[in-house]
């Protein structure tokens, strides 16, 4: 006997595009339901993009703005290092200074 067909209600879009957003994996999720990774990707294939894109911009914009508020220099840095391209290079770190020496000259009789 075949199964029935699957008809997702709003929850469970919810739901999957939630478990997406927070990196389960769609087999995970697919097991959760009960239902093959198939199925869910058949089903539920705008959660699975939406949830983790969604979630990535969230988080971006939060990093952004903390980056702009002159409060968290850590997210600036961070920011600047990742997206603007910045780097610690140790090109320009100065090499070990070397010892300075100091000898006294002898008068000349």
């Amino acid at each position: 006997m075949p199964r029935r067909k699957l008809t997702p209600t709003e929850e469970q879009r919810l739901h999957v595009k939630s478990f997406a957003a927070m990196g389960t994996k769609p087999h995970e999720i697919a097991r959760y339901f009960g239902v093959s990774e198939g199925t869910l990707e058949k089903y539920y294939k705008e959660e699975l993009f939406r949830g983790p894109m969604e979630a990535n911009v969230k988080v971006a914009k939060t990093l952004y703005d903390m980056a702009c508020d002159g409060q968290t220099p850590a997210a600036s840095i961070y920011w600047l290092k990742v997206r603007g391209g910045w780097s610690e290079s140790r090109d320009n770190r100065p090499t070990a200074i070397p010892d300075f020496i100091v000898a006294l000259e002898k008068k000349a009789a």
